[in-house]
């Protein structure tokens, strides 16, 4: 065991590095890593400047970099992948409603989650229109982004909630059926109604509603 990072650097056995420290100290320790050629897996977020983590993408090259964004490996994801149920989405609703966040920064450190997530699930943004208010550890955004895609989605993001009751919810308007995900074991969607010339069959024709169970919290 050893607490001297030059020896960890130096040490060819060593591939790879966990950084999870002090936000402010990340951008440092990845650079001198990543100098080093070791893998890192570091958590969010990796700097908080524009300038920093360009300065990191430059240094990453062919060795790995790995930022802690979790729902991008979560079981509801690999749901949404396995059954292609995020293809062809219209729009979409994220709700990420916590408690107050006294020690640290609630947009780096929490509403990096939902947002990253939504990019990555729906892509790029083309455009962007945040409202936010912050009153201490209390921090409410709105978020809506249009993506290069076609999709169109809010972001409700907020510590002015509970730590006991926390709400993360997902709700996808595609093209056949509308999905919701509650995190992290629960996925659900109800099939759209088919329409006939353009009026919907469930205006003629009173059936059940089919809804699907993708993922249970039982997993």
């Amino acid at each position: 065991p050893t607490t001297d990072l030059d020896t960890i650097l130096k040490d060819p056995a060593i591939k790879g590095v966990f950084i999870s420290t002090q936000p402010q100290l990340h951008p440092g320790l990845i650079s001198q890593a990543l100098t080093a050629g070791k893998a890192v897996f570091v958590e969010k977020p990796p700097a908080y400047a524009t300038g920093q983590l360009q300065q990191l993408l430059a240094l990453e090259g062919a060795i790995p970099c790995m930022t802690g964004l979790q729902r991008r490996f979560s079981t509801l994801h690999q749901q949404l992948q396995k059954h292609r149920l995020s293809s062809k989405p219209a729009s979409y609703h994220y709700r990420y409603l916590t408690g107050p966040y006294p020690e640290g920064n609630p947009v780096y450190d929490l509403f990096i989650h939902p947002v990253d997530y939504a990019l990555w699930l729906f892509g790029p943004a083309k455009s962007t229109d945040i409202r936010m208010t912050t009153s201490g550890p209390l921090a409410t955004a709105w978020v809506h982004l249009e993506h290069t895609g076609g999709a169109s989605g809010t972001l409700q993001l907020s510590t002015h909630h509970s730590w006991s009751a926390l709400t993360e919810s997902l709700e996808i308007n595609t093209e056949k059926e509308s999905l919701e995900a509650h995190y992290p074991f629960r996925l659900t969607g109800t099939e759209k109604p088919a329409t006939i010339a353009g009026i919907p069959l469930e205006k003629l024709l009173h059936r059940p509603a089919i809804k699907k169970i993708y993922l249970d919290n039982q997993g």
